[in-house]
């Protein structure tokens, strides 16, 4: 997906994923707010992006995530912003 997506050789996929790999982590938070009305799953996502002091959140969720841009220090921001951030 992300050499379709992105126009990118293997070994710029490959690059990306093991820097993702050694900064990923896995969280199953205790309290999950109700920043979004109605909306648990993604409330759960928020809410292990601010557990885990994340400095980022990158989603395609253009109607619920994006529109936030940030909550609680995290920065809410779609693929191609992240990865622009990489580079810098």
């Amino acid at each position: 997906m992300l050499e379709r997506g992105f126009g990118w050789e293997g070994g710029q996929m490959d690059g990306v994923l093991a820097t993702l790999r050694n900064r990923v982590t896995f969280l199953d938070p205790d309290r999950i707010p109700s920043i979004i009305e109605g909306n648990e799953a993604d409330n759960r996502i928020l809410a292990c992006a601010v557990e885990a002091s994340a400095d980022y959140l990158v989603t395609g969720d253009r109607r619920y995530l994006l529109p936030l841009e940030r909550i609680m220090g995290v920065r809410i921001v779609n693929a191609a912003v992240f990865l622009n951030s990489l580079e810098a």
